[in-house]
Parts: structure tokens; sequence; C-alpha cells
């Protein structure tokens, strides 16, 4: 179960979705003409579909053409953003199977060296090798993963570093 807010499924961000339903909302309180869950219903037309076909009053026309870049524009940048979150959750996957591959290697060499005890000779002792290499792949991967954060931390500091150089310097 998800907790907080349900999954936004619109094409542009909540963020962006809600600022344009508030301009919306204070226009339509400067003039009468305008019909604003009409706007709003054509905007999410606009977001799903592309195009409108609606009969908009002349301030409606006025007010929704002044929007359109805008969206246009939202439209553009959360497709980027989604292809962007895609291709890092790619080499996510692959840089984890990679790592994984890479473990069970260290895993058939260390297996190599010191043979699995018969499980005819002794239950236990093969329940608790599988375990142990269960766990060892475990605490390898979360070293993997601690490792590859302290990287990304100091790859922030040293961005964070270079910038106050560069403001002390000018």
């Amino acid at each position: 179960m998800r907790k907080g807010k349900p999954k936004w499924e619109r094409a542009v961000s909540r963020k962006f979705y809600e600022a344009v339903c508030r301009q919306i909302r204070e226009v339509s309180a400067l003039s009468d003409d305008i019909g604003v869950q009409h706007l709003i219903k054509c905007l999410d037309e606009y977001i799903d579909r592309g195009s409108v076909k609606s009969d908009f009053t002349e301030v409606e026309d006025v007010v929704f053409t002044l929007l359109q870049p805008q969206i246009d524009k939202a439209l553009e940048r959360s497709r980027r953003a989604r292809a962007a979150a895609a291709r890092r959750r790619e080499a996510r996957v692959q840089s984890e199977a990679l790592a994984e591959g890479n473990e069970i290697e260290e895993l058939k060499v260390a297996d190599e060296e010191s043979p699995m005890p018969s499980v005819a000779e002794n239950p236990s002792e093969a329940e608790a090798v599988t375990t142990l290499s269960r766990e060892a792949k475990r605490a390898r991967r979360r070293e993997v993963a601690k490792e590859r954060r302290i990287e990304k931390h100091r790859k922030r500091l040293a961005r964070r570093g270079s910038k106050i150089g560069e403001i002390l310097d000018g």
C-alpha cells in the first residue's frame, strides 16, 4: 500500500498543473466571461490529447492561447525528465546486474576453494552454507551501495567546493 498522495498520472507535473489552475482561477476573478470548470476541462484535454475542440468565449480563447506555450514547455520538460529517469533506472539495473555477476563469480571461486558438504552427510551444514552465501551476497551488495553513496557525496562536495571557490575569487 502506498502512503500519502495517490500516484500522479498526468503528462505534466502536479506542481505545474496546480499553478496553471491557480492562474485560471485568478484570471476568472477578473472577467465574468471565463468558465473556470470549462477552461480546466479544456486544459486536461489539451494535456492528454494535444488539442482542444471546444467553443471558447473570446476571453477564454485569449487565456488559453496565452497558456499554451507554457503547457507545451511543461509537456516537453516532463517528457525529457521521464526519459532521463528511465535511462537512470536502466543504468542502475545494469550496474546491479554487473555487480551481482561479479559477486557470483567471486562466490564460485570461493566455493571451488572450499567444497560444500554433501547434503547426505549433514543437511544442516548445507543449509548453513547456502544461508551464509546469501548473507555474504547481501553484505557485498550493501557494501557496494555504501561505496556508491560515498562516491556520490564526494562528487557533490567537490562541485560545491568549486562553486564556493568561484564565488570567493569573483
